[in-house]
């Protein structure tokens, strides 16, 4: 038997990207952080405990987003157990809203002591109600 010989021709076509592939996917990895943070949170059971953590007194909201930094640390700083992985989710998010969204005020940003079980509602709702767009300029 003669080897048999193959001639094939391949072909290629390259294209350059027409914007840098950081700027088109690096703004979202924040939502990605949300969704893992909620998935995270909704899946693991509330822990006993009795500890009190402390969250920022006033309820978020999207209309007139305030203490966005001081929330994020507040949250940071108040996990326990298994959900300190989120400590770096929570990090990224924080360093995204800086960057790339008006600053919301951080001066009234006061804080109350809660139930740990309390502190993880908050955290979830905060989550669940921060946009994944920035927000509009805060109006003095």
């Amino acid at each position: 038997m003669s080897p048999a010989v193959f001639d094939t021709h391949v072909s290629v076509r390259f294209s350059a990207p027409t914007r840098s592939p950081a700027l088109v996917t690096r703004p979202w990895k924040h939502v990605d952080a949300i969704k893992e943070a909620l998935s995270l949170l909704n899946d693991t059971p509330t822990m006993e405990n009795d500890e009190e953590v402390d969250i920022v007194s006033e309820e978020f909201s999207v209309q007139r987003p305030t203490c966005v930094q001081t929330r994020l640390k507040v949250y940071e700083q108040g996990l326990r157990g298994n959900l300190t992985k989120l400590r770096g989710a929570l990090k990224m998010m924080a360093s995204h809203y800086q960057k790339n969204c008006p600053p919301t005020p951080e001066t009234d940003c006061d804080t109350e002591v809660t139930t740990y079980e309390d502190f993880i509602d908050n955290l979830k709702g905060f989550l669940f109600d921060i946009p994944f767009d920035c927000w509009k300029p805060v109006q003095k």
